[in-house]
Formats: C-alpha cells, sequence, structure tokens
C-alpha cells in the first residue's frame, strides 16, 4: 500500500533498515538524524547498555541525554563474544541497508570475518563514524579520541583563543562540537551514498573522521595559515554595560548596519563612506565598534527583540524543486 504523500515527506527514509552499533555522541547523534526522517534504525547494546545510559540528568531512573540521542530507535541487546549473538547479528546485517559503527579503531575489523555474510539483496552500506578520530590514511590512522582532544589537535582552541584580547590559555569548553559536528556530516555522507546506491547498484564505505570534520570549522583560520594576511578585524562586540550583544560578523563587503527607520539606529549610519566597506584596518573599525556598543547598551528591550527578529529573518534557506515528471 502506498503511504499518503505528508507522511513521506517526513518519513522518506521509511524502507531504509540501520543495524547501529555506535555509543556515546557523534554515531548516535548520526543515526537520531536518519530515526527521524523514517529509518527503521535497530540499535545494538552490550549486555550493561551503553555508556549514555547512565548519564544524567535523569528522569524516573532513565537518561534524558540517552534520549535524546536515540529517541525513535529500537533497542537489541546483544554480547558479541558469544557465538549465538554474532549468528543473529549476521542475519541483521543480511537484511539491513546499513551499518553504523563507531567502535575504537580495530574493533570492527576483528569482528568483521565473524560477521560476514553473503552479499545481501539490499547491498549494505557501511558506515565508520566517526572512528578514526584522525584521519585514514593519515599519520595517527588508529587514534581514538574524545571530543576536547580534537579541539585540541585540530587547532579550534587555539583559534578560538586568538580571538580574546588577553588571553594566554583556551578557554575551558564542555560543548562536544567535534561529535555533533562530525555525526552531522557522517548522517550527510550517507544520504550520497545511500542515493549513490539507487544510481549505480553498488554499496560502499563511508568513513568520517572527527579531526577532518572539525578542520572544517577553521575556514579562515586555515587559509591564514597558508597565505600572508592582515589580522583579522575583532570577530565580536559586547557592551560592558548590558549583556546583550552586537555580533560584528558581516562577511561581505559593505557593513549590515542598521538602516534609518523604527527598526534601525541613527538615520544615514548605514551610508556613511568610512562605515561602508569593511576592508580596512581595524583602527578605522574602533568608531564603528564604540558606536555598536553604545547602541546595544542603550536599545530598549522592544528594540532589541525587533532587531532580533530581522536577524532570524535572514537565516538561509534552501528549497528543492519537485522533479519534473
Amino acid at each position: 500500500m502506498q503511504r499518503p504523500a505528508t507522511d513521506m515527506d517526513n518519513d522518506i527514509l521509511h524502507r531504509v533498515r540501520v543495524l547501529d552499533f555506535t555509543t556515546t555522541i557523534a554515531g548516535p547523534h548520526c543515526t537520531r538524524l536518519l530515526a527521524d526522517l523514517g529509518a527503521d534504525v535497530v540499535k545494538i547494546e552490550a549486555p550493561d547498555g551503553e555508556l549514555m545510559r547512565t548519564r544524567p540528568p535523569l528522569r524516573d531512573g532513565v537518561s534524558s541525554y540517552f534520549g535524546q540521542l536515540n529517541a525513535g530507535k529500537r533497542s537489541l541487546v546483544l554480547d558479541l563474544k558469544q557465538p549465538a549473538a554474532v549468528d543473529i547479528v549476521k542475519r541483521l546485517v543480511g537484511d539491513a541497508d546499513l551499518v553504523v559503527e563507531n567502535f575504537r579503531p580495530g574493533v570492527m575489523k576483528r569482528l568483521g570475518p565473524r560477521l560476514r555474510v553473503a552479499p545481501a539483496p539490499s547491498v549494505p552500506i557501511s558506515c565508520s563514524a566517526p572512528c578514526p578520530a584522525m584521519a585514514r590514511p593519515g599519520p595517527r590512522p588508529d587514534c581514538a579520541a574524545y571530543a576536547p582532544v580534537i579541539h585540541a589537535a585540530s587547532g579550534y582552541d587555539l583559534a578560538h583563543l586568538s580571538y580574546q584580547d588577553g588571553r594566554t590559555r583556551p578557554d575551558n569548553n564542555g560543548v562536544f562540537i567535534a561529535d555533533v559536528l562530525t555525526g552531522t556530516y557522517a548522517f550527510g555522507a550517507i544520504a550520497a551514498a545511500l542515493y549513490h546506491r539507487r544510481v549505480t547498484g553498488r554499496g560502499q564505505m563511508v568513513d568520517v573522521s572527527m579531526l577532518e570534520s572539525m578542520l572544517t570549522m577553521t575556514l579562515s583560520e586555515v587559509q591564514r595559515a597558508q597565505f600572508a594576511m592582515r589580522a583579522s578585524r575583532p570577530a565580536d562586540v559586547r557592551a560592558a554595560a548590558d549583556p546583550g550583544r552586537l555580533s560584528d560578523a558581516g562577511g561581505g563587503e559593505r557593513a549590515h548596519l542598521p538602516g534609518p527607520g523604527p527598526r534601525g539606529g541613527p538615520p544615514g549610519l548605514d551610508r556613511r563612506p568610512r562605515f561602508a566597506v569593511l576592508r580596512r584596518p581595524p583602527a578605522q573599525l574602533a568608531p564603528l565598534h564604540g558606536r555598536a556598543r553604545a547602541l546595544v547598551t542603550t536599545a530598549s528591550p522592544r528594540t532589541s527583540a525587533r532587531r532580533r527578529s530581522s536577524a532570524s529573518a535572514c537565516r538561509p534557506r534552501a528549497t528543492a524543486p519537485s522533479r519534473r515528471r
């Protein structure tokens, strides 16, 4: 029976069967995205359960952290050291479209011969997300690491430090950027592999490393490390007297300044020649930063809300046109 179009729009992967060996954050985040689009994700867990099941906060003894990363999946407890469990996994692999794992380097290779099955009609795609932590091939292909290690090894911590005036040590950071970013990249790579299989009939191995993923976060810093460039302009303007902030993040040739009118700042501010072009020495930007601080400090709550609403309207959006039949 053909499903209604409205359901298909939300569950575009409803026929994709996923065998999920992932743990912690990056891998489960990737497979959660697949489940959100309707994929049938079966999460394989050891008898003592995945580590994140005990991660606070707990609600009625259940980790909401684990729930956020694994909502929409089914769970199956198997001890892969037992022959009977291996036989079960062999049958599951033979019926799967996608096998996702983020074991420590070498674990899946050791399990591989035991899990090998005859090619299934679905031609499974195997995704290693996000192990190894480092690029493969590379100087440290078998290195395992958590997100904070990758933040340091990729240069992200020092890149962020370079924007903090007077600071000599990187900030403490409990936000696992590398995990979420790598899991998202793996999700995109899997989508491409699924389409590739639809076109060619061939499955493939998708290998996503945390280090390479984090390098994409330091776009301008990687370029400055290779080519001579002047010092970058300050990336943020903060008002000392007010918890609000105005981010100077314009990436084009013209400053994105508020224009005259009820939503903007003082009339004519955006038309003054000295504020028109961003490609200027940092000293010439000081007057702009001073005016920005004044605007943030003196803005009423209602004006600040309007500016936030106006900024949200500028978010990039993409539309995929329907294919002609």
